[in-house]
């Protein structure tokens, strides 16, 4: 495990299995994965990972924040990862891959504003 982060509820928590490529989401109750993304970065699993902060959208279409989680990886993409979403595509690509690696990500408390 290179990264592990929790969601500010303590309903989930994600580490990144390096040696398997993925990204992992756990039930924090029962530490039973609920959902795996196999290489979200290319080849590679990420480098670091970020939950949004807890707290409710404006918008009744978009999911709770604490469902989404930002991640970074070697490829230097940086991708957002709605959680209740089924398969490999990410919500939303916030940097495209480039020449360096994104290597840490964090979010502001309030949500609006991520750092790569």
């Amino acid at each position: 495990v290179v990264a592990l982060g929790a969601a500010d509820d303590s309903q989930l928590a994600a580490s990144v299995a390096a040696a398997e490529g993925s990204l992992e989401i756990l039930d924090l109750k029962s530490l039973k994965p609920v959902r795996s993304i196999k290489k979200p970065h290319g080849c590679e699993a990420p480098e670091d990972l970020a939950f949004m902060p807890f707290g409710t959208s404006t918008s009744s279409t978009a999911p709770p924040l604490s469902s989404v989680v930002a991640t970074c990886g070697k490829d230097g993409s940086a991708k957002l990862w709605d959680l209740r979403a089924h398969g490999s595509d990410p919500a939303k690509t916030l940097l495209e891959p480039g020449k360096d690696a994104a290597t840490s990500i964090a979010m502001t408390p309030d949500g609006k504003l991520c750092a790569v």
